[in-house]
């Protein structure tokens, strides 16, 4: 999934042409915040479900849908797969972010706060199915 075909794009790099070419209409300054998960990260390999691509986690910004793509070409030699994928830090990341963005007086309080409320029981429900699943192994 994640081979990158100098010639092509591979199947993660068509969906985030196809969702960002969507999504960068609603964003001003076209800057997006974008993280990876499920890796092991240089300089000491430690696994990390939340990740800037960029690896600049002050600023975690890319610079429009071409800025993720050419981000995640440079980023993806540079890092270990590892699985099995937690998603549960990206999600709790979203649901912090979007209760800071209801905070802002230009936001629209009752979409930031919906994202939130979507996103905390995601991620209880991801957790819970992590600990299941764990629990279940050993039978």
């Amino acid at each position: 999934l994640h081979y990158i075909n100098p010639n092509g794009l591979n199947e993660y790099l068509m969906a985030i042409w196809s969702v960002g070419m969507v999504v960068q209409d609603y964003d001003t300054d076209k800057m997006f915040p974008v993280l990876g998960f499920g890796a092991q990260i240089p300089p000491n390999w430690q696994v990390s479900h939340e990740f800037p691509i960029n690896f600049n986690p002050n600023n975690p910004f890319c610079a429009g849908v071409q800025g993720i793509v050419d981000t995640y070409r440079k980023c993806l030699p540079q890092i270990r797969l590892y699985g099995p994928t937690n998603f549960s830090p990206i999600i709790n990341h979203v649901a912090k972010f979007a209760a800071t963005a209801a905070q802002q007086p230009t936001a629209s309080v009752s979409s930031a706060k919906t994202l939130q409320e979507r996103c905390s029981k995601t991620a209880l429900l991801e957790n819970a199915c992590a600990r299941r699943g764990k629990g279940d192994s050993a039978s």
